[in-house]
């Protein structure tokens, strides 16, 4: 049996929401269950995460993930998105900086980022 993609179960729950009588809990059930038969509950957190991409694009908006080491590196980041739903999560071990994912694409200011790519890069030229 081939083992279904985060994305091709987040794309059947969101068809299900959208032609289908059953109610939104009858749905999640149902999900949980599929997963559960597949032994693929640990995609659930990506699952939950791609439909809610499907929806933020379905009403035209971006959904936006800010970590900022503080609520003012944040709130700089929040005041310039317009159309998105945004999401905060405050991470003092950034240090300095932000991270921001935008949909499925992530994009690392932060200063504990760019330490770890040096490192990385330092690494792979040893």
């Amino acid at each position: 049996m081939k083992r279904l993609s985060a994305r091709q179960y987040a794309t059947a729950v969101d068809r299900a929401l959208h032609e289908s009588k059953r109610g939104v809990g009858a749905i999640a059930t149902a999900l949980l269950e599929r997963l559960r038969r597949d032994r693929a509950m640990r995609l659930l957190p990506r699952v939950l995460d791609h439909v809610r991409n499907v929806d933020a694009a379905r009403r035209g908006r971006q959904r936006v993930t800010i970590e900022a080491a503080s609520i003012d590196a944040a709130d700089a980041v929040t005041e310039k998105l317009k159309n998105a739903d945004v999401t905060v999560h405050i991470r003092p071990e950034l240090r300095r900086g932000v991270a921001v994912t935008i949909n499925d694409q992530r994009i690392d200011a932060s200063l504990a980022g760019r330490i770890e790519q040096l490192t990385k890069t330092l690494h792979t030229h040893a």
